[in-house]
């Protein structure tokens, strides 16, 4: 039995219909991730969900019960807003109020708890989230991705049975993004019900256990992520992920471009014992690549997508597109240089490159040393083990097992960290 039932919810800003019929369905526990373009009436359908806005027509089962959305009373709206939370694009966060506050009003005010309990249920939820030790801080004094958190621990403070997010990482930038989606998988590993609007592909693709592709204010297509992302049946669907992942690479190589230039520039213009400068400071290091025409740059070239190469022999991907528009940027030719990645640090402080492009894991050990742009992309670590498996779960327990790793990389680090045998 679905907690949440949407049949046909119809609804117009003057003359557009921004909502033309649309219907599904949320079980208890799942995860359901709203996709699609601008205007597509992603939000305003969620608003509706949730009555911030006030639908034309159509009818909502809610946890059993069902409700006309065109009639339904203030009474009943708050009886269901009782049961829900939600958090909005913009954090919406009381900015006069320090963050136990702004989680404890809803409680106090709304449902009546007492200042004490109130406190105590604010403290766990923050704590649930990561923001216990930022409880006397104010709005102004987190990043984007704090007050986010905080938004979030508000919205479980009710205990809702579901959670509605809009848009919730459109305002950060990349790592914050990624603090806010770790707490919103948690609480999907937790059982948490939630109804998603997002342009996180990757989230839609890995948490959730629905997809829904909206377009043109009607539901295009929805089904679990394998079949929406490997096989989906809609030409105007194929036609959005195509578009979605063009629109990826392309901001993820601008970043790395601006990053990457950004490397190379502060250590010019530093004068620090980073490798990348030399001699009496950056100033010289620039002077003498400019002089020599060209920035020498190592990199693996055994990585897809990021340095491999193609069926010809040419060495492609994004990390050599990164150096060659780096080179570009500062007037002279790309000499890209491959090498082992045990060695591309000891090319650094040989002087054999002049910087290096490649992923690698920003130690502090290692930032004491060299400069370091923000990245424009990360890898994530993952257990892969046979299906049915039964014995390795977590890292936890790969204490007295055999892995295969890359001898001398940051995997066998890990592995052997954890009590593992690496091979």
């Amino acid at each position: 039995m679905a907690l949440l039932d949407i049949k046909n919810i119809r609804k117009k800003f003057d003359e557009t219909e921004v909502l033309r019929g649309v219907s599904f369905s949320v079980n208890k526990g799942d995860v359901v991730s709203i996709l699609g373009p601008s205007g597509s009436g992603k939000t305003t359908l969620l608003r509706c969900v949730n009555f911030l806005e006030k639908a034309d027509s159509g009818l909502m089962e809610f946890d059993g019960q069902m409700y006309d959305l065109n009639t339904i009373s203030k009474k009943e709206i708050l009886e269901i807003q009782k049961h829900t939370g939600f958090v909005f694009q913009d954090y919406n966060l009381f900015r006069n109020k320090n963050v136990l506050d702004n989680v404890t009003l809803g409680l106090t005010s709304a449902r009546k708890m007492s200042h004490d309990k109130a406190e105590k249920k604010a403290m766990d939820m923050l704590g649930r989230v990561g923001m216990a030790d930022h409880a006397k801080q104010f709005p102004s004094q987190l990043s984007g991705g704090q007050q986010q958190r905080v938004a979030i621990a508000r919205a479980l403070a009710t205990d809702p049975k579901i959670i509605y997010f809009d848009e919730p990482t459109s305002a950060l930038d990349p790592q914050l993004t990624g603090e806010v989606l770790t707490v919103m998988r948690q609480l999907a590993d937790d059982g948490m019900t939630m109804l998603v609007v997002t342009h996180e592909m990757s989230f839609a693709r890995d948490v959730s256990s629905k997809v829904i592709f909206m377009d043109g204010g009607v539901v295009v297509e929805s089904g679990t992520p394998d079949v929406f992302f490997r096989n989906p049946k809609e030409e105007r669907t194929r036609e959005f992920l195509r578009m979605e992942e063009n629109n990826y690479m392309k901001k993820r190589l601008l970043a790395a471009v601006l990053a990457a230039t950004t490397v190379l520039l502060s250590a010019c213009g530093s004068g620090s014992t980073s490798s990348t400068a030399s001699g009496n400071g950056g100033a010289d290091h620039l002077a003498k690549i400019q002089k020599a025409g060209k920035l020498v740059v190592g990199l693996e070239g055994d990585w897809q997508p990021f340095s491999y190469h193609d069926k010809d022999d040419k060495l492609v991907g994004y990390d050599v597109e990164v150096a060659q528009n780096i080179a570009k940027k500062l007037g002279v030719e790309a000499d890209i240089q491959e090498g082992p990645w045990d060695g591309l640090f000891a090319g650094m402080d040989s002087g054999r490159y002049d910087i290096v492009v490649n992923g690698v894991d920003v130690t502090e050990e290692r930032q004491k040393k060299y400069d370091f742009s923000d990245p424009y992309a990360y890898d994530h670590t993952v257990l892969i083990v046979k299906k049915g498996n039964k014995d390795i779960k977590t890292f936890d327990d790969l204490k007295g097992k055999t892995t295969a790793n890359s001898i001398g990389s940051t995997y066998q680090e890990i592995g052997e960290q954890y009590g593992a045998t690496v091979k």
